[in-house]
């Protein structure tokens, strides 16, 4: 399969989003209709998990493709407000009951960290979170829907209790930056631009451990003359004929705002690990 260059968020985590039950909720029992009382006076997030994953140690923003990047590039595995992150997570009300989850398999959700998008209570709670963390949040009323509510799910006044896992995160004016790991060093030809290279590939959607898309054979395109996804295309650069490498590619170094198939949603990050075949 060539790879030739071609939001989903649930409603329960918008402000001010439509009154209309969420499509991925699975509240349990009869619909909440009665206001209840907020117990929660302040956030409270509590780390569960530290970020030792493969994906925030590859994040070493070794490579971009098009123009510089204009702000450092450290610090990159830690969300803050203004980035796009990805995250799984279940919410629940105080009961217990569930009303509203994005869990694996699934993609991870995306969205932007940003207030008057979300509830207040999911800005301030993932800042600072780390890519492959899994943290619970406690989020009082006033943080939440406040005495509003949210349609049938979430009553007036209610406390929300989150379990959340951050796949990924983009920085604002890094969204072409991408990662790599090299895992066998070659020693044949060097991949250059304007070199005519054969790449074999396979790509995986985070979370999955099977290839969602993979070459048969070599794929075979010329450096910087574009026709496969940029992450590919500028990925191999520097490398040697016989090298590997495993390459990190936010939304915009892969397919962008398209979906490839029905297991890359649009705007997903990619992993791809790589082969250099051949270098002309």
């Amino acid at each position: 399969m060539r790879l030739w260059v071609p939001a989903l968020l649930t409603c329960a985590l918008f402000a001010g989003c439509s009154k209309e039950p969420s499509a991925t909720s699975a509240a349990s029992g009869d619909p909440k209709s009665t206001a209840t009382t907020s117990a929660l006076k302040d956030l409270v997030k509590e780390d569960v998990a530290k970020n030792e994953n493969p994906v925030a140690s590859m994040m070493n923003s070794k490579g971009w493709y098009g123009d510089t990047p204009d702000k450092p590039l450290s610090d990159r595995v830690k969300a803050k407000e203004g980035d796009t992150v990805w995250v799984w997570y279940t919410g629940k009300l105080a009961d217990g009951s569930v009303f509203d989850s994005r869990e694996l398999p699934a993609a991870p959700v995306s969205f932007a960290l940003a207030k008057g998008s979300l509830i207040d209570g999911w800005v301030e709670g993932l800042s600072g979170m780390k890519v492959g963390g899994e943290r619970k949040l406690s989020v009082p009323s006033r943080l939440g829907y406040g005495s509003a509510g949210q349609g049938d799910q979430i009553p007036p006044n209610s406390d929300l209790f989150f379990d959340i896992k951050l796949a990924f995160v983009v920085h604002p004016g890094q969204e072409t930056v991408f990662d790599y790991k090299d895992t066998k060093l070659g020693n044949g030809a060097v991949a250059e631009k304007g070199k005519t290279v054969g790449v074999l590939y396979r790509g995986f959607a985070l979370g999955k451990k099977e290839p969602v898309v993979q070459s048969a054979s070599p794929e075979v395109y010329t450096i910087g003359k574009g026709g496969v996804i940029p992450g590919l295309e500028y990925g191999v650069v520097g490398m040697k004929v016989g090298g590997k490498r495993t390459l990190l590619l936010p939304p915009m170094a892969a397919f962008g705002m398209r979906a490839f198939g029905e297991a890359v949603p649009a705007n997903s990050p990619i992993i791809m690990e790589v082969e250099l075949a051949s270098v002309k």
